[in-house]
């Protein structure tokens, strides 16, 4: 069998997987409506700040009983609605999680049971915000919600993180296919005599990328983990979700780079085109 004959079926794969890499954003119905409804009632909530500034300036200029009743009133839907945007922003989370190939049942699974202690807690929560009845009281109660929110927080970007680098994950899963098929068709072509040297440098550049990228992949995934960086710390560890990005944008272009490095490479024995 002739060189471009045992290589074009490469070519089909290749086209397939750019498609992939290029194209992150897909998402299912479901998830969509979980998005608008986080959008609702982020957008609920923000309404419901301005009318609470507005309230709490009004009181604190004129100090009377209406002002004063206006702004614990306006304080409560703000709280409530707070409330409101984390629990819808689990759920969104949850349907993500639902919807991204490769994340296991036990994560989905793990997550749902952290989603509806959260919710438990926020439904709760709301609860102590219709009992209390003065400013003082709303803000102690606002505050109880601020010293939990630094595990909501890291709870959440966790999840960020494991549909962002599953994503990846997967992606490189089919590159490592695409490779070690390409690695084998190459060695039989150099064992029935013919040059292979091209696709020879070409292998060899693409797994110098894939090396780059599990150093990149690495790195976020240690940004996701939440590990502390000071075990001697009482906080709640933090996770920059930005630097997580960062690094799986870089783990990406490598993935770019190995597909350009490994189309040249056929392209230049099969003169092909992708």
């Amino acid at each position: 069998m002739s060189l471009q004959l045992k290589i074009v079926a490469v070519l089909g794969s290749l086209a397939i997987l750019i498609s992939q890499i290029s194209n992150l954003n897909s998402a299912r119905a479901d998830y969509q409506t979980a998005y608008r409804d986080y959008v609702y009632n982020y957008s609920v909530y923000k309404n419901a700040h301005n009318d609470y500034q507005i309230a709490k300036s009004s009181y604190q200029t004129y100090h009377t009983l209406t002002s004063q009743n206006e702004a614990v009133a306006r304080f409560k839907t703000v709280l409530k609605a707070r409330d409101n945007v984390i629990s819808a922003y689990y759920d969104l989370l949850q349907e993500k999680l639902s919807s991204t190939e490769g994340i296991s049942p036990d994560t989905k699974s793990t997550f749902g049971t952290i989603s509806q202690s959260e919710k438990a807690y926020l439904t709760s929560h709301q609860k102590r915000v219709d009992d209390a009845s003065t400013l003082s009281d709303l803000n102690a109660v606002s505050q109880e919600f601020e010293s939990r929110y630094g595990q909501i927080s890291l709870e959440t970007k966790q999840a960020i993180g494991n549909v962002l680098l599953t994503k990846e994950a997967n992606l490189k899963i089919r590159l490592d296919a695409l490779v070690s098929d390409l690695t084998r068709k190459t060695e039989e072509i150099r064992q029935s005599g013919e040059d292979t040297g091209i696709l020879d440098r070409g292998l060899i550049a693409a797994n110098n990328k894939l090396d780059f990228y599990e150093k990149q992949y690495a790195a976020a995934k240690l940004t996701f983990s939440g590990v502390k960086q000071d075990r001697f710390s009482q906080t709640v560890p933090t996770i920059n979700v930005f630097a997580g990005q960062q690094s799986l944008a870089q783990a990406n272009q490598y993935l770019r780079e190995t597909m350009t490095i490994l189309k040249e490479a056929v392209r230049s024995i099969t003169g092909g085109q992708i």
